[in-house]
Parts: C-alpha cells; sequence; structure tokens
C-alpha cells in the first residue's frame, strides 16, 4: 500500500525535531520507520500542516534531470544548489506541495528509497507524450508527471484476481480490466508482468508493444481501438485473442503455441497469408468476419474447426478442404456462385451458412454431397430460393439434413424425401439398363 501522506504528518507533528551534534535537525525515527519499501502517491490533505512543519524540517532538493558523467541517467548528484523539486506528482510548472532542501550530506539516502524504494524506473522526465490519437508528438514534449500517476491509480483500480505469481513464491493481481478508460498510451503496463487476464477494450490505443513483457498472458481483449497491426511477440500460454473493430491491415505477428480463439472481425484485412497453421497449432476457431478478403488460397490451419468469414468479398473456395477439421464454416454475405472446392476430406462439417451469396440452381447444392457429417444449411437470400419446390428439391439432394434456413424439417418433410429419391434412383437405373441393352444390340 502506497504511504499516506496525512497519516506521515499526523505522525511527523508529535514532537519537535530533534539537533544533531553539528547543530542541525535530524530525521525523526517515525519517519524512518514509514520509510518503507512503498511508492509514495499523490494525496492533497494535510498541506497546512505541511506548510507549517517545514518551517523547522530540513529541506532536500532532488536533481531528478542530472546524472554524473557515464553514469545511469537515474543516479542522483548529490544536492549542490538551492533548487527545487516536486515528490507529490502535478503539473510541472506550479509551485510544489512538498520542498525539501539538504542542508546536510546525511541526508543523500533519503532521495533513492522515497522516491525509487525498489529500484524501478515509474516516472522521469524522459516519457515520450502521445497524441490524443495515440501517436507520438514531433516536439520535445514529455508526459507530465500528473498524466503518469493519474494512467499508474487507473491501472490500480481495475486490478483484481489475487492468485499465485508463476514461480509459485508470492501472490499477485492477475486480471486486468482497462475498458472505456480513454487511454492512447498503455506504456505502464510492461511493469505488470503478471498479469494474465488483460482487458484494454474501448480506448485509442494504437501499439501493443507494451504487453511484450506480459509473458503469463492466458486472454488479451483489445477491441474498439485504433490497432493497424498486431505485432507481438510469441506468448507462451495466451489461449483468447480479440481485436476486433480496429484497422488492423494484416495478420502477421500472431505466433503464439497455445492459441485456440482468434477474433479479427470488422478490420481492413485483405490476406490472411499472415496465419501460419505451423505457429497456430491449437488455433480451433477464427473470427474474421467484416473485412475485405476475396480468397482463401492463402489460409492453411489445419486445426481449424470453427471459420467465421462472412461478410467478405470471397468469390471461391478453392483451398478450403485444406482445413479438413472444420465443423462450422460461416460464409454469409460474400460473392460465392461456385461451391467447387468442398471435398470429402472435411468429415466433421455439420454447419454451413451461405446466406446472402449468388448460388442460382440445386446443381450447385449437388456439390455438398460429399460432406457426410452437413446437418444444418442456410441458403437465405439466394437466388436457388426462387426455385420451384425448392425445400423439397434440397432434401431430397442432402437427405442427411436437419435443418434448412432456420427450419427444421419434419419426418413427413423427410419420409416425402426418402421417397422421391428413391423414385428417381429406380428411374435413373432402369435408364441405364436401356442404354446398355442398345449398346449391346
Amino acid at each position: 500500500m502506497p504511504i499516506n501522506p496525512g497519516m506521515l504528518l499526523q505522525q511527523l507533528g508529535q514532537g519537535s525535531p530533534r539537533q544533531s551534534c553539528s547543530g542541525q535537525p535530524t530525521m525523526p525515527a517515525t519517519l524512518q520507520q514509514l520509510l518503507l519499501p512503498e511508492t509514495p502517491k499523490t494525496h492533497r490533505q494535510g498541506q497546512t500542516d505541511l506548510q507549517g512543519l517545514l518551517q523547522t524540517w530540513p529541506l532536500i532538493v532532488i536533481y531528478a534531470d542530472k546524472w554524473p558523467h557515464d553514469e545511469h541517467e537515474q543516479r542522483y548528484n548529490s544536492p549542490a544548489g538551492n533548487k527545487v523539486a516536486d515528490i507529490i506528482h502535478g503539473e510541472q510548472d506550479r509551485t510544489s506541495d512538498i520542498v525539501l532542501k539538504s542542508i546536510h550530506q546525511s541526508y543523500d539516502a533519503l532521495q533513492y528509497p522515497l522516491l525509487f524504494p525498489y529500484g524501478d524506473d515509474r516516472y522521469h522526465f524522459g516519457i515520450p507524450l502521445h497524441t490524443p490519437g495515440g501517436q507520438l508528438t514531433t516536439s520535445s514534449k514529455a508526459l507530465l508527471c500528473k498524466a503518469f500517476y493519474s494512467c499508474e491509480e487507473i491501472a490500480g483500480q481495475s486490478l483484481s484476481l489475487l492468485c499465485k505469481s508463476g514461480d509459485g513464491l508470492s501472490h499477485a493481481f492477475v486480471r486486468l480490466d482497462l475498458k472505456q478508460k480513454d487511454l492512447s498510451d498503455i506504456s505502464i503496463l510492461q511493469g505488470y508482468i503478471h498479469l494474465r487476464y488483460v482487458d484494454i477494450s474501448n480506448n485509442r490505443v494504437t501499439d501493443l508493444e507494451s504487453l511484450n513483457n506480459l509473458t503469463h498472458l492466458l486472454s488479451l481483449k483489445a477491441d474498439y481501438n485504433q490497432l493497424e497491426k498486431i505485432a507481438l511477440r510469441p506468448f507462451p500460454f495466451l489461449q483468447h485473442a480479440s481485436f476486433s473493430f480496429n484497422k488492423i491491415m494484416h495478420t502477421s505477428g500472431l505466433q503464439h503455441p497455445l492459441l485456440e480463439h482468434l477474433n479479427l472481425n470488422n478490420n481492413q484485412i485483405e490476406d490472411v497469408k499472415g496465419l501460419d497453421g505451423s505457429l497456430l497449432t491449437k488455433l480451433h476457431t477464427l473470427e474474421i468476419k467484416e473485412n475485405k478478403i476475396e480468397s482463401l488460397e492463402h489460409l492453411n490451419i489445419p486445426s481449424l474447426r470453427n471459420l467465421y468469414i462472412g461478410y467478405n468479398a470471397i468469390n471461391s473456395l478453392n483451398g478450403i478442404s485444406r482445413m479438413n477439421a472444420l465443423e462450422t464454416l460461416y460464409l454469409r454475405k460474400n460473392n460465392i456462385a461456385d461451391l467447387t472446392g468442398l471435398e470429402e476430406t472435411i468429415i466433421d462439417l455439420k454447419y454451413i451458412n451461405l446466406r446472402e451469396n449468388r448460388i442460382d440452381s440445386i446443381a450447385e447444392i449437388m456439390k455438398l454431397q460429399c460432406l457426410p457429417s452437413l446437418k444444418i444449411l442456410s441458403l437465405t437470400d439466394n437466388p436457388v430460393c426462387n426455385e420451384d419446390d425448392f425445400r423439397t428439391e434440397v432434401l431430397v439432394t442432402l437427405l442427411g439434413l436437419d435443418k434448412l434456413n432456420k427450419d427444421e424439417f419434419a419426418d413427413e418433410e423427410k419420409i416425402e424425401a426418402l421417397e422421391i429419391y428413391r423414385q428417381r434412383q429406380a428411374e435413373k437405373k432402369k435408364s441405364v439398363e436401356l442404354e446398355n441393352m442398345d449398346s449391346v444390340v
């Protein structure tokens, strides 16, 4: 938990400061006890008491923007001048709430643990500022301290689900819900390495690079943002990823070995060749509706069982047979007029939605006879639906169907279709026999 400035003021106010041998005030034991490895956080309370306290309390100046030559930029110099620094976050151009001025070298040690007790980077003057659209500014402006800690506070309030860490030696919050926080920069998440479930939907995020340190991720939702790419390093445990309603144009950067469900709906994808089945060996469900895809030629994911690729511009099913584990095929509102490409190797395909395409004859539907497990077929708003006895003819062609255009077949319909089928088969057999007799004569 962060140090509470109100509690700090209350305890520091109990008695006057002690004097050292040199006549300078020394640090009370109460403050030493409060300097635990915690991170200070902004609070506005106690300002009146603080002003009175500063009249009798030593001041320490911290040079956050200077460092020794050839040293790390965040190793601070010893105080050497009458400068002012904030340790309560806020606008950098206003009067400080807390001003500490060093008058003795023994107080130098306070600088580091007070601001960075764990030695982490956290806020520094070099964090670049982003525009509301998420792009880096071209000027030299940097992120204000107030904005940084506001984002950190939002993240802290959005954490939940306390679990053991990956090494099993400690506990950490593993779920983060940042939906609808109007965020454009999520770089602060680089330090949340224990997260497993992250939801940053409905923001203005343009880059996911800050998530690359989250190697324990199981689920990532980044819907309704401004992403143009999804280049991420392979996450060894990621199982569910959703990037719908973004501006993604290609599918490269998805190489997660345990990924099972991927949602890329409502983007600007034209080709799926970036999806490598040899790297996505566990992927069983792909949602990629409402994009600009014209062909399935480059889609080769043998493990795929459910493919939702409606509302695109597909005009051919060539290549679909490579995914012989398919059970669900959603092709609504494309430009399909020819069903060539579906083969008997797809033995488990049970559901096909071809609604709002350009299929115009029962002869095309006969190409589905090679699918032994097909039970549900949707052909609504295709020209073929206008043919006489459409429903009966489809059932005669595909006797195993249970449902057509959302309506189940009654037992009477199935019996009638079976009788018509047998009658046609008998007529066909008789016709073949007559042809054979004529050829012998």
